[in-house]
């Protein structure tokens, strides 16, 4: 009886055994068909979505830049095809034997290949990689005679700016470059790719997304090794917008044969509604040095220049009005009624000040002389006598009133206001004192 008992508690045990796999089968089972519920159904679109995604590769494809013309429609800047050689790594059966054969051909440094190479292998196995950029004819065609003996290597066809007059409004108009990777990280660059070309300076920078047009793009299809397996599908580039200066053609071509051998500005503006009808800064600089890639050597020698060929001297320099500066002390005095027009000032070769003696530019001036003529000869003794009657603060708080001092708003980037001097913002500025003699030279 006791061995019965035994035998029932072990069935009894073992069936309590089963049962209980049996709950956590069905448990996990359960689990599965959740999950599988979830993946399939639930996020399947999803998932189809990303699956799709991993099997193709987006290629960018510049877009050409928008033109940048006279006010009457002619030319400034525009574009160019610029053939470039370029190769996909994947492609490319023997690198060695087809690289020396490729550095051969084209005259080019073996090792300087390599470096490049090099530098760009981290990109996908698909993607081109540039090894001579704005080829000559005369490297095209040598190219495509050997081209059977490269596979891999391919002409790529890239839009590139053009500049028909070469370093005419160089700083007006500006130069683009590759976009940088701390560019990229810009939140107002962020409709960019690694491979754009961006505006840098002039108006190239200032109208950079209307300029810029929209990408196309190229997408591949891939194997699991990245290497192209199947047809692309081509979204074509947009050209960027157009931009009309306000500039005369024939005025600004004028303007920088004037002034193509001087250091110096010329801005021409109509008097009736204030728009620019020339700008022109010297010595200037070919912007195209930089479409290409500028080279160390060549940045060195602009950067390092006295004359500074990249600023815009128009509009970026503060230097001293001059003698442009006595119409404001001419208006300051009137208006504070410290002379009349007719009132006639002893303006002689010199004028004193305490021991300080300010010189007039004509050495045989020496005569009492009013308003009218002091103007019409620019006697400067004569404008030193009102300087000292009017003050700096007084003749600064004129200039202030006719706009000096302030941005003028032009679309163009990194003016400079400039400085009118008082007391106070001098001491504040340079910790010094105002004297009476600085206002003769202001």
């Amino acid at each position: 009886m006791s061995s019965q008992y035994n035998e029932n508690e072990i069935l009894k045990g073992q069936k309590n055994r089963i049962n209980l796999l049996a709950v956590i089968v069905t448990a996990l089972l359960a689990i599965l068909i959740v999950r599988l519920f979830y993946l399939q159904i639930v996020k399947g679109g999803y998932y189809y979505k990303l699956a799709k995604d991993n099997a193709t590769r987006v290629i960018y494809l510049t877009a050409p830049r928008g033109d940048i013309l006279s006010r009457s429609g002619k030319i400034f800047v525009d574009n160019e095809s610029s053939f470039n050689i370029a190769v996909i790594l994947s492609r490319v059966q023997k690198r060695k034997t087809e690289f020396k054969f490729f550095a051969r051909l084209m005259h080019k440094s073996y090792a300087k290949i390599l470096q490049k190479v090099k530098k760009e292998e981290f990109l996908p196995p698909y993607e081109p990689i540039i090894l001579m950029r704005n080829i000559s004819i005369k490297e095209l065609s040598k190219f495509e005679v050997n081209k059977l003996f490269l596979r891999g290597f391919f002409i790529a066809s890239i839009p590139i700016r053009h500049y028909p007059y070469g370093k005419m409004g160089a700083q007006i108009f500006g130069y683009v470059g590759p976009v940088s990777s701390a560019e990229l990280k810009e939140k107002k660059y962020a409709y960019l790719n690694s491979s754009d070309i961006i505006g840098e300076t002039g108006l190239e920078y200032y109208y950079q997304k209307y300029l810029h047009g929209k990408d196309g793009e190229k997408r591949i299809v891939v194997n699991s090794k990245g290497e192209p397996i199947g047809n692309v599908v081509v979204k074509k580039p947009v050209m960027g917008a157009n931009i009309y200066t306000t500039l005369d053609f024939s005025l600004e071509k004028l303007a920088y044969k004037l002034m193509k051998k001087r250091e110096g500005a010329v801005i021409a503006v109509n008097p009736n509604n204030g728009i620019i009808l020339a700008m022109v800064s010297t010595p200037s600089f070919n912007p195209f040095y930089f479409s290409e890639g500028i080279s160390t050597k060549r940045w060195d020698s602009i950067i390092n220049n006295d004359e500074h060929p990249l600023q815009n001297k128009g509009i970026q320099n503060a230097l001293a009005p001059g003698s442009t500066f006595k119409a404001v002390a001419s208006l300051a005095a009137l208006s504070l009624h410290l002379i009349t027009p007719k009132e006639k000032i002893y303006s002689g070769p010199t004028f004193k000040l305490g021991d300080a003696v300010f010189y007039n530019w004509n050495p045989y001036q020496n005569s009492k002389v009013n308003l009218y003529r002091a103007i019409a000869e620019s006697v400067d003794t004569y404008f030193y006598s009102i300087g000292v009657r009017i003050g700096i603060d007084q003749l600064a708080d004129y200039a202030r009133k006719l706009g000096l001092g302030e941005k003028t708003g032009i679309d163009l980037p990194d003016e400079n206001p400039g400085f009118i001097p008082t007391k106070r913002l001098v001491y504040q500025r340079y910790h010094s004192r105002w004297y009476k003699g600085s206002t003769l030279s202001a």
